[in-house]
């Protein structure tokens, strides 16, 4: 080829006489351009190197068999080649008034058998390639060398220039798709239909312990996985999600997907999550988002109480959670309205969303607007550069919590009703509108209505909020929780300040027992700090509970006969002593935790370690 230039293409032209010693190591081209036999040999031998065929023409042959019957004045001729060399010649008997015989080779061994054949037939003369005409001059044979035209050879190099520029596009997609495997993070295994590992990259390798300079073609799947589901997965073609299993002593997440071209299955894509870094980013997204207030922090597992009020709330709740609808709360004040909004966003199939709460009553009205849409740069003085998002943005696909709804400003209104008709907001100052996938969660401790009716807050929005209504009962309608809760909360502000829990008088309870809470828990929290804080004789009485108490009131007072409250505790008294009354709350609470201890220490108030102290001191078995 060294007479055929083609501009820009380094050529290295070999000449190889036999096919015995053809090797990989022979060759460093991109694509390797060969004819006849030789072709034959290299394209079986070089798996990764494409080989480009020399095509030979019915001309080149006619030339060749021309000359041979020229130079030694023959009609017999054996043409002996590859398959492209002989294709058609026999039909150039009549027309070159020749006598031709053909005989198809592949090597070496095959040349010097046909050249036997030949003789037979009594050939005079031999027309062949290279390799032959080199054999036959060696057994003394009159030979010509079909020589191939030089149109032939620029179409060889041109389809050679093709499948390189072909190679160098798919070497670069395949080095940038190990670049991107590399730097994933999680381990991605691929496999070929009959399960032997084709790729693999460095997490993998980590995660999986192997060793990298191993021949991973060679690896089939079975000896990563023993699971019959990921075996069967990959067997069947069928995709896996989320599966969790113990891989070499750690647990993971594994997902299979598989590789189907035509419907016909050609292998799979495995990916392995270690379950111990997918908890570590999800700890940090949630601290993120902690900071940020981001953060559902309570479920319905932590409001306590065993009263029929209270447990058909929690129920009517959990029922609203299931749904996307957005829901009134309605309480006084107190009552635990943003610990029902939290629990259901909790429950809801936006568990894993932000969840944010705002109070309305707690800022002036420009800068609640500016809170809930946000705003941007230069919308007014003070801005932030570049703006800031608003909370309805923040929410996306979570949930807000309007908490106070009844005391937003009416101007507020009209803006929050556009967002809930429109799911858009826009920020203060932009012109355009931004959409938001947000569930609504207001709360009130006014009555509403009423507040219409003295136009301070608008119907149509009222009734955008009220699609589901939940009314929280007061302390005062759960007096059978009062118990319950002044013990939860004496032991936590014991535990925050380093006390130890005082005992609590027969007296102390019929007091707690007799007052309305019109602060409901919120003020019960308030008496049970204040009483940790000046406790020093490690006992709660009657007079500590009335110095904290204002009676002053008739409407303080709970409507309930005080005998019936005494006859129930002198009668829980007469099983126990009162050194027993803890021992069973925290019985008591370790039943409605199912026995889990670390819940049911939070809800007592107190750390697992003072739980298992207690549970050791009150030789309660520990079964639980």
């Amino acid at each position: 080829m060294a007479d055929v230039k083609e501009e820009g293409i380094n050529f290295k032209t070999t000449y190889m006489v036999g096919t015995k010693e053809v090797s990989t190591r022979s060759f460093f081209s991109d694509i390797v351009i060969a004819r006849g036999v030789t072709y034959l040999a290299l394209k079986e031998k070089l798996k990764d190197i494409p080989v480009i065929e020399i095509a030979v023409t019915g001309y080149d042959v006619i030339r060749a068999i021309d000359e041979c019957k020229r130079s030694f004045n023959t009609e017999r001729i054996a043409v002996i080649g590859s398959e492209s060399m002989i294709f058609g010649a026999e039909s150039l008997n009549k027309i070159m008034n020749v006598k031709l015989h053909t005989f198809q080779i592949k090597n070496e061994q095959g040349a010097v058998e046909a050249l036997e054949m030949a003789r037979k037939n009594n050939c005079e003369a031999i027309v062949g390639g290279l390799m032959t005409y080199n054999i036959a001059k060696s057994m003394g044979w009159n030979s010509v060398w079909i020589k191939t035209g030089k149109e032939a050879i620029r179409q060889a190099i041109r389809e050679a220039i093709n499948s390189a520029d072909v190679v160098t596009k798919e070497r670069a997609k395949t080095e940038l798709l190990k670049i991107i495997l590399d730097k994933a993070k999680d381990g991605i295994i691929a496999v070929d239909k009959d399960g032997y590992i084709s790729a693999i990259n460095k997490t993998a390798y980590r995660n999986l312990d192997i060793d990298q300079n191993c021949k991973i073609n060679e690896i089939t799947v079975k000896k990563i996985f023993s699971q019959p589901e990921v075996l069967n997965a990959i067997k069947k073609a069928e995709k896996l999600s989320g599966a969790i299993y113990k891989i070499r002593d750690k647990l993971a997440v594994v997902n299979i997907n598989p590789i189907k071209v035509n419907e016909k299955k050609e292998g799979a894509v495995i990916s392995i999550q270690n379950v111990d870094e997918i908890q570590e980013i999800e700890s940090k997204i949630r601290r993120e988002l902690g900071k940020k207030g981001l953060v559902a922090k309570y479920t319905f597992n932590d409001i306590a109480g065993k009263s029929s009020e209270l447990k058909a709330t929690i129920e009517t709740a959990y029922k609203f959670s299931q749904v996307d609808s957005n829901i009134l709360l309605i309480g006084e004040t107190g009552t635990g309205k943003e610990l029902f909004a939290q629990s259901i966003h909790s429950a809801s199939i936006r568990t894993e969303q932000p969840f944010v709460a705002v109070n309305c009553a707690a800022l002036p009205e420009n800068l609640l607007e500016s809170e809930l849409f946000g705003y941007v740069e230069g919308a007014f003085s003070g801005a932030v550069k570049g703006g800031k998002a608003g909370l309805f943005e923040l929410a996306h696909n979570g949930t807000i919590f309007l908490d106070e709804i009844g005391e937003m400003p009416p101007n507020l209104q009209a803006k929050l009703l556009r967002v809930l008709q429109e799911n858009e907001v826009r920020r203060i100052g932009d012109s355009k509108v931004i959409p938001v996938n947000v569930r609504v969660i207001s709360a009130t401790n006014t009555e509403l209505p009423k507040k219409i009716e003295n136009g301070d807050f608008r119907q149509d929005l009222f009734y955008r909020l009220d699609v589901l209504h939940l009314n929280i009962p007061p302390l005062r309608k759960r007096i059978e929780d009062l118990k319950l809760l002044f013990n939860i909360f004496i032991h936590e502000y014991a535990e925050k300040f380093k006390k130890t829990a005082p005992l609590i008088t027969i007296a102390a309870y019929e007091a707690l027992s007799q007052y309305a809470w019109p602060g409901n828990i919120r003020e019960l929290k308030n008496i049970c700090e204040r009483l940790i804080v000046l406790d020093e004789k490690g006992e709660i009485t009657e007079q500590d509970i009335r110095k904290q108490i204002n009676y002053s009131s008739s409407k303080y007072f709970v409507n309930i006969n005080p005998e019936s409250i005494v006859t129930e505790i002198q009668k829980a008294h007469s099983q126990y002593s009162l050194k027993y009354a803890e021992k069973e709350t925290i019985t008591n609470v370790l039943r409605e935790t199912d026995f889990n201890k670390t819940k049911a220490a939070k809800r007592l108030g107190i750390s697992r370690t003072t739980l298992w102290r207690k549970l050791k001191e009150m030789n309660i078995e520990n079964k639980y």
